[in-house]
């Protein structure tokens, strides 16, 4: 029981540290840029606005840029943006999907 106890401990102190991964942050102009659990910029702050990233399995950071949403990926992309930016609203992550509306 207390190896069973120790495994659930350890499973969610990791899940706990994946989720915390990167965090949005603004700088002293008020633009929005990521940096990771250490405290180093991983994301230059060239942003109008940024959420923390979801979809943890993944590691997407919801961006915005000149009016329009989209997303900049984690590790695997190199920080890149992997969703472009052109959508005017977006919902969340959920189950690994997420919507989109774009305005014309």
């Amino acid at each position: 029981m207390k190896k069973l106890l120790f495994i659930i401990i350890v499973c969610a102190s990791f899940a706990q540290t994946a989720q915390a991964q990167y965090k949005a942050y603004q700088d002293k102009n008020g633009k929005w840029g990521y940096k990771d659990s250490q405290g180093k910029v991983i994301v230059k702050p060239i942003y109008e606005a940024a959420e923390d990233y979801i979809d943890h399995d993944n590691h997407y950071g919801k961006v915005k840029l000149n009016g329009k949403w989209g997303f900049v990926g984690g590790y695997y992309q190199k920080y890149k943006i992997v969703v472009p930016l052109v959508y005017e609203e977006e919902k969340d992550f959920s189950g690994g999907r997420s919507g989109w509306w774009i305005r014309s």
